[in-house]
């Protein structure tokens, strides 16, 4: 049995995602729920880009905030499929395009995928509130509106679009909470790549801006998970604010990662890369500058299990500050470069708290623990 999940586009995808997009040119096929991937095969980083601003970016009658991602079968790790996910509606899409477009590459139509595919949107927009789905498609692409039917979509409009298509639309409507309770059997076709199971979890490092909240995360996800936690910035300062011999740091680093499991947390740049070879997991908390910023002024003054010493609560290193302001620029392209180098990876980029929420709830109901809150407690 094939077994799928949604990923999020990231460097490492790049000839994968052009290889998907030329295979619809060569079928001469529509091209549906890229995310404007088929405008970008020249600039892929460029739309790697674009895909940050539409997830980040407030809702318009011009535009919504989107998320894209590739739909990846298990075996082969193959993109079979993409869906572009609208966070909510303006006007314009209320008339046309509705909450969710989706495609198959043409190779791989008529397998059911597009069944999965949908099903993973409805996930998607429950765990942004979106209870009603809409949703539509071109009368004569009964393929399209019927796997809308076989999600409980029921039919609202049927009309004559004549300012994009010039074709008989028809709209459904899609109750997101009754869809995934009634089809809860997709569940077996499910594998989250970008959510690892825990039992592939062994040894993870967790990487981010200062200030994202990787030893928050860290701390949760060693609870979650039952893996042993160690802090960089425990090997590496003393509690009198100096720091180790470098000697003395590099042997306490190695004597974690020649345990069995272990999540590390911690950037220092000079070891990201020998602790990405030792890891089968990286999780990237990639947050925006601002909210480090907030977090790193919110912390001061409090004890912190993942530092030996207390930052003053009025104290501000403008060093570290300036570290924060251009991480996006200096540290986060070779952290991209290394993750593309180590493509073969478990790579988690998650791009808000909420997703990392999420991931760590999901990992506490697959470890049986479902209790427990989803969200880490901030410090």
């Amino acid at each position: 049995m094939e077994r799928f999940c949604f990923e999020v586009p990231g460097p490492a995808r790049k000839a994968d995602a052009i290889d998907f997009i030329r295979e619809f040119y060569a079928y001469n096929s529509e091209i549906h729920g890229t995310g404007g991937l088929d405008r970008y095969l020249d600039d892929y980083e460029g739309w790697l880009g674009k895909l940050e601003t539409d997830y980040a970016r407030e809702p318009s009658e011009e535009k919504v905030p989107a998320r894209t991602y590739f739909l990846v079968r298990e075996s082969d790790r193959r993109i079979v499929g993409m869906s572009n996910i609208r966070l909510a509606l303006n006007e314009r899409l209320r008339q046309y395009g509705g909450h969710i477009g989706y495609s198959i590459r043409p190779a791989e139509r008529g397998k059911g995928y597009n069944k999965i595919n949908l099903y993973l949107g409805l996930k998607v927009c429950g765990r942004y509130g979106i209870d009603t789905v809409l949703l539509d498609a071109d009368l004569d692409n009964p393929a399209s509106w019927k796997t809308m039917e076989a999600l409980g979509g029921v039919r609202v409009r049927e009309y004559f679009e004549d300012q994009y298509d010039h074709c008989t639309v028809v709209d459904y409507t899609i109750d997101v909470k009754k869809a995934l309770a009634d089809h809860a059997d997709y569940e077996r076709f499910l594998v989250r790549r970008d959510l690892p199971e825990a039992c592939a979890m062994k040894r993870v490092l967790v990487i981010g801006c200062p200030g994202s909240g990787k030893s928050t995360f860290s701390r949760a996800l060693r609870d979650a998970a039952g893996l042993p936690l160690y802090h960089l910035d425990m090997m590496y300062w003393n509690p009198d604010r100096t720091i180790v011999d470098k000697s003395v740091f590099l042997s306490r680093l190695d004597e974690a990662l020649q345990k069995e499991d272990w999540i590390i947390d911690g950037n220092y740049q000079s070891t990201m890369e020998l602790r990405m070879k030792a890891c089968d997991t990286v999780i990237f908390l990639d947050y925006p500058r601002e909210l480090c910023l907030r977090s790193i002024r919110e912390r001061r003054g409090k004890d912190r299990p993942d530092m030996p010493w207390r930052e003053g609560s009025d104290e501000e290193d403008p060093e570290f500050i300036a570290t924060i302001e251009n991480f996006e620029t200096q540290n986060r392209p070779k952290i991209l470069e290394l993750l593309e180098k180590y493509a073969s990876k478990n790579v988690c980029v998650f791009k808000s708290r909420e997703e990392a929420d999420a991931f760590l709830a999901a990992l506490r109901r697959e470890s049986g623990d479902p209790s427990r809150s989803g969200k880490a407690e901030r410090v």
